[in-house]
């Protein structure tokens, strides 16, 4: 008995069904034949469309309704192949870079028909990606217009100057029709989707998975407006209620009462969730995809909170406006908070019915809530253990420091820093100075260990006063290892006669700051993440 079978007894036996087993359609086509139909139609679709496209842009360069024009076309000519719902993957896969291609051709017409206004586009195609998702009838092409949609909603809020209610409303969206996942009914193929891509978008905004530094941009690049900073109480206030709904939901759910031990320890955790979801940026999305997850017992809702969890605590790691300590201390109480979830979990597993599938469940439920605290502590644990190594060994190196906007070199109990030798990187990557890339570049030593540019890393042997050093080109903009360097509160003006930043360089080329120095290299204080 396969688990298909052995899930439609168990209904018959809880009198939910009353027929028997119905056999699953098995397909006749070979699964290599079947996959090589769908490649086919990927590769003709675009032959063809590339044929299109290059015709259009000899014949109708600056017609930008045709070009929304025959977009529509195409999308309507996806639906109507999905809508027939044929068994043949060359045709569904048609269908779907038809639709690709399609969306592609509004894009840019909409683009530039309407250069003058980023904000009004990204709206215009947010609204055009959030038709395609309810009408085309396609669960891959729903899933990627809603993740597309909450992308184009994150890009028209931010250049409007909001930039935080983007996760506010795709959070209220997760939640409303994740919790309602059982009156879906026949409009599952609607809504599944759907819902998908609100989970993996909350993924995104977390992680900053895909296009992390693209999105990261926004925030850097658009001036704030009046209401933006209380974008960030209205966000918080959002999820707050989202997690107090949830957690209320749970304790109705295992019949708890609020006044019992059990209840106050779920309304006590949610609390604490609550708060630490207000310091700890980008925590709440992976959260209210764990919980939902286990609300819902869906071990793939279960899998995206934990790759959200971990994606935000490798950002969290590296985040220069909070010290270590306070980091520590945060999440020190967040894993108590995860020790309640766990005992929570045992409670309902003792509640319940018992069976040794639902047995089986629990735990695995339990490990998979346990499984990402035990790998982030190996990791977390690991890369510090491998940082303390780079600052005893790695090689010892000095860059000048560059003069910096003085309303930034303090920014409380650390201060910004720019190198002198960025200006040399920048001037050596000028062709490519708008595009991302890690490269390496070698440095002379003098007799001081201050570093010079010397030229790009080449592979080549180096001689023995030279240094392979890790740098990053983000869009105009060189990244060492970092610009910030941290110190005690209170004793900033001990650090402003710096002139020099204290490297320790790793085999591989990465740099990690240890302590600033004066003109005539005396340590004036170590770096205190």
């Amino acid at each position: 008995m396969n688990d298909h079978q052995a899930l439609w007894q168990r209904l018959k036996e809880e009198n939910l069904v009353e027929k028997d087993n119905p056999s699953a359609p098995v397909s006749s086509t070979y699964l290599p034949i079947r996959i090589m139909q769908g490649f086919a139609g990927w590769i003709a679709m675009i032959f063809l469309f590339g044929f299109i496209g290059t015709i259009l842009d000899w014949s109708f360069n600056d017609n930008e309704i045709l070009f929304i024009m025959l977009g529509g076309i195409g999308n309507i000519i996806a639906f109507f192949i999905f809508r027939n719902n044929t068994n043949s993957d060359f045709i569904q896969q048609s269908g779907f870079v038809i639709n690709l291609c399609a969306q592609l051709l509004v894009s840019w017409g909409i683009w530039e028909l309407n250069n003058n206004s980023d904000a009004f586009n990204f709206f215009t195609l947010f609204l055009y990606q959030s038709l395609l998702a309810l009408i085309i009838p396609n669960f891959t092409s729903r899933f990627l217009s809603t993740w597309f949609a909450m992308l184009l909603l994150f890009a028209g809020l931010a250049e409007s100057g909001i930039y935080f209610l983007n996760t506010t409303l795709v959070s209220i969206l997760f939640v409303t029709i994740w919790i309602k996942d059982e009156q879906w009914g026949k409009r599952s193929n609607l809504w599944s989707p759907i819902a998908y891509g609100l989970a993996f978008s909350l993924i995104q905004f977390n992680g900053f998975f895909i296009f992390g530094e693209e999105i990261y941009s926004f925030f850097r690049n658009y001036p704030s407006h009046w209401i933006t900073p209380y974008t960030v109480w209205i966000r918080d206030i959002v999820i707050a209620a989202l997690l107090i709904y949830l957690s209320q939901y749970i304790r109705q759910q295992l019949k708890i009462q609020l006044n019992s031990r059990l209840g106050i320890a779920i309304t006590a955790s949610s609390a604490a969730l609550i708060i630490l979801g207000h310091f700890i940026t980008g925590l709440s999305g992976a959260l209210l995809l764990l919980i939902m997850g286990l609300i819902k017992q869906n071990r793939l809702l279960i899998s995206f909170g934990i790759t959200a969890f971990i994606g935000f605590v490798s950002w969290y790691y590296y985040l220069l406006s909070m010290t270590l300590l306070n980091k520590s201390i945060l999440l020190l109480v967040f894993g108590v908070c995860f020790g309640i979830a766990y005992f929570i979990l045992n409670k309902l597993s003792s509640t319940q019915k018992e069976s040794t599938h639902k047995t089986s469940t629990t735990r695995q439920s339990a490990w998979l809530l346990l499984a990402p605290l035990l790998i982030i502590l190996v990791l977390v644990n690991a890369n510090i253990y491998q940082k303390e190594g780079i600052l005893k060994n790695g090689q010892l190196i000095l860059l000048r420091l560059a003069p910096i906007d003085p309303r930034s070199l303090m920014q409380g109990d650390y201060m910004r820093l720019r190198f002198e030798i960025e200006n040399s990187l920048l001037k050596t990557s000028e062709e490519d100075k708008y595009n991302t890339f890690d490269r390496y570049a070698v440095v002379t030593l003098n007799k001081n260990q201050v570093a010079s540019f010397s030229h790009l890393y080449e592979g080549k042997e180096l001689e023995e006063n030279q240094v392979k050093i890790q740098f990053k080109l983000r869009y105009n903009r060189i990244r060492l290892s970092t610009h910030a360097f941290f110190f005690e509160e209170g004793t900033a003006k001990i650090y402003e006669p710096a002139k020099y930043g204290e490297f320790r360089v790793a085999e591989d080329g990465v740099l990690l700051l240890n302590n600033l120095r004066d003109k005539d290299f005396k340590v004036l204080g170590y770096n205190s993440p």
